[in-house]
């Protein structure tokens, strides 16, 4: 998989063209619908293209280690802005890091990404809720969507969920023409961190 994504980045920046067609899945596929499945546009993709080839399994290992971390970090990120303990945080981050997801997944490493970029989304929601900033739930969804799209509609559904439980749970702590904006502010975080993908 990703000697395939290697060889489609270096014949677009060779050439300047991008295989649009790939014919390493079965009897082929439109290359961009069907590899962004599989993490072609990922963040975490890229920095294979610096390595030489014969480097890529060893730099993938690289890689799945730094989403295991990322995806700890901002887990962390998220359970501080809620309030959690130093300690606490730490301890619930690591094992969040380690959870059966990311150990099961370890033979299809694409899917690192959905629990990487999921806790961004969650601090993006806690933002818009307390300060009314969209940017992160906008960064969160656009990451998530550009890496593995397959996961966006359940996390979507999830994270709208999430959100209106924390709007009503929080709702006491702001008044009308705040709750107004933090609807505002959420629908359209969401709308456009989905939509820039």
């Amino acid at each position: 998989l990703y000697y395939n994504f290697y060889d489609d980045w270096w014949t677009f920046f060779k050439t300047g063209h991008f295989p649009m067609y790939d014919s390493n899945t079965f009897l082929g596929a439109d290359n961009i619908a069907s590899n962004t499945y599989y993490g072609l546009f990922s963040p975490f993709t890229f920095p294979i293209l610096f390595f030489a080839r014969n480097m890529i399994p060893p730099a993938m290992a690289l890689i799945s280690i730094a989403r295991l971390t990322v995806g700890g970090l901002l887990f962390r990120l998220y359970l501080k802005y809620l309030g959690v303990s130093e300690r606490n945080a730490r301890f619930v981050s690591i094992a969040y890091a380690f959870t059966g997801w990311m150990a099961y997944y370890l033979w299809f490493n694409p899917f690192y990404e959905v629990l990487t970029f999921f806790p961004l989304i969650l601090f993006g929601i806690e933002k818009i809720l307390k300060e009314r900033k969209p940017f992160f739930v906008i960064l969160g969804f656009f990451l998530l969507s550009i890496s593995n799209y397959f996961f966006l509609l359940s996390i979507g559904i999830f994270a709208v969920c999430y959100a209106g439980f924390r709007f009503f749970q929080t709702l006491k702590t702001r008044n009308a023409k705040e709750n107004l904006l933090v609807f505002v502010y959420g629908f359209f975080g969401f709308l456009f961190g989905i939509g820039l993908s």
